[in-house]
């Protein structure tokens, strides 16, 4: 009996002490849900709408003009790939609440007429470390550098 009496007491201890004080945890779910909200809206085809850094500034006019339909394409197992009018850009990403990393991987290297959306995105992705997801349908891509980004539209 002294044994039951025991684990009993010691049971409601972790209980309680694993209940927190409401409010604050409350908060913490209210904003891991929007994290996981926000990480939920990434997987899926996404379209380059702007492509810019200090030297390079490309436009969604300008990249239907050589290939309507070139983006994004996340994975839900977290790989990445880049489609554009002539090659593919491909790996491994990582995404927490507001912050994205992209791993190596591979790029196919077909010499095509117009390179410039891969270019651009080659010697852009390393440098992306933020990302925000607007009205589930517009997601931005950024670095530190305010000049240098990428935003792309939900392919539909």
């Amino acid at each position: 009996m002294k044994k039951l009496l025991m684990i009993s007491a010691m049971s409601a201890a972790l209980l309680c002490s694993c209940g927190g004080n409401g409010a604050a945890d409350k908060a913490d779910d209210t904003a891991c849900d929007s994290v996981k909200c926000n990480m939920r809206k990434l997987p899926g085809k996404w379209n380059f709408v702007a492509i810019a850094n200090d030297s390079i500034n490309i436009d969604e006019a300008f990249i239907d003009s050589i290939g309507a339909g070139q983006g994004i394409v996340f994975g839900q197992d977290s790989t990445f790939s880049v489609v554009t009018n002539c090659n593919r850009i491909g790996g491994s990403y990582t995404a927490t609440c507001d912050s994205i990393a992209f791993g190596d991987g591979f790029m196919t290297e077909m010499a095509c007429d117009n390179m410039q959306v891969e270019d651009a995105v080659r010697f852009i992705l390393s440098k992306l470390n933020a990302y925000t997801v607007e009205s589930d349908s517009i997601l931005r891509l950024t670095s530190d550098d305010a000049n240098c980004y990428i935003v792309l539209k939900k392919a539909e």
